[in-house]
């Protein structure tokens, strides 16, 4: 694909030769490509027709608005990856994202490679119907004229559900597409890190952000907030602008209602059938990129393994 790309707009011809190598020629250009026997490539799996189910858009939809919280770091191979099963799930440690409906998988790992090659099989799909199987920890989607096929993820996914904060004792409604401009220009001098303030008052959102050797941000947006811990009094929150840009796009409603409890404890927003969290970072003043470190209450309290609990599960509890 890459020596395609450079040829020019004329006739290209391959063949192979007595060697089994692929010859390319294009005018002047003329290439030769090893090559591996056929009979090595592996061969495609048998599933039985009758393992196969149809999907519809909304198995697409549900992959693409829980796929950005996955973890991308593949070491931690059992979050690196979108959970199915009773729910649709995605978590990297610091967020969440939860479809509280079933998709038809009965608790499997789809890798989250494999969730982007999926997503890209829809966007050609032309009307095309769409079925999908797991047989022998190998999970089919197939179309009519293509089958994708990967291997699931062999491991165990955390216990999400005890993260999910319930009763917030505050609230705010905002307008999201107007949010979503705000914080991309907020974002401009956040750092490396991303870590942007959010202070909440009864009719307005004031986000900012600081970099030690550039400069500051600030823009103030209209809001409803309403607290039922301090009243009309200022609450402030650390965010990490990036990912909270991330969970406000794959939202589709004009508002989005946020809860909190805390300025250690995740905010929450929810929307139809789905559930999104983000963990704060811990602000400093003056906030500087050495200084804000971002809390781990979701991973804290997702990874068995991990022996202390933290102040900032409890605070999420």
């Amino acid at each position: 694909m890459a020596i395609v790309k450079e040829l020019p707009e004329t006739q290209v011809k391959l063949e192979t030769d007595e060697k089994g190598h692929l010859i390319l020629e294009c005018e002047k250009s003329h290439f030769r490509l090893f090559t591996t026997p056929p009979d090595e490539f592996p061969s495609q799996p048998e599933i039985p027709e009758s393992e196969f189910f149809p999907v519809g858009d909304r198995f697409f939809q549900y992959l693409r608005k829980v796929k950005y919280a996955a973890s991308k770091e593949e070491n931690r191979y059992n979050i690196n990856g979108l959970f199915l099963g009773e729910e649709v799930v995605a978590t990297d440690g610091h967020r969440m994202a939860v479809i509280r409906r079933r998709l038809g998988f009965n608790n499997i790992l789809v890798p989250l490679d494999f969730a982007s090659m999926i997503l890209k099989l829809r966007s050609r799909g032309n009307g095309n119907t769409f079925h999908a199987a797991c047989f022998n920890n190998l999970i089919f989607i197939k179309s009519a004229d293509l089958t994708l096929f990967g291997r699931l993820i062999d491991g165990e996914f955390p216990d999400y559900a005890q993260v999910i904060p319930h009763d917030p004792s505050r609230h705010a409604l905002v307008e999201r597409k107007g949010l979503i401009q705000a914080i991309k220009r907020i974002l401009l001098m956040s750092g490396k890190n991303c870590e942007m303030k959010l202070e909440f008052q009864p009719h307005s959102l004031t986000l900012s952000s600081f970099m030690p050797d550039l400069g500051d941000a600030i823009e103030e947006i209209e809001v409803e907030y309403r607290s039922d811990a301090d009243g009309d009094q200022p609450f402030a929150i650390g965010l990490n602008g990036k990912y909270l840009l991330e969970m406000l796009e794959v939202l589709e409603n004009e508002k989005v209602a946020l809860g909190m409890h805390n300025e250690l404890s995740p905010i929450k927003a929810e929307e139809n059938d789905s559930v999104h969290i983000l963990m704060p970072l811990r602000l400093f003043e003056p906030q500087t990129e050495a200084e804000a470190e971002p809390e781990t209450a979701i991973e804290s309290e997702v990874e068995t393994e991990q022996e202390d609990e933290s102040i900032e599960m409890e605070e999420a509890d």
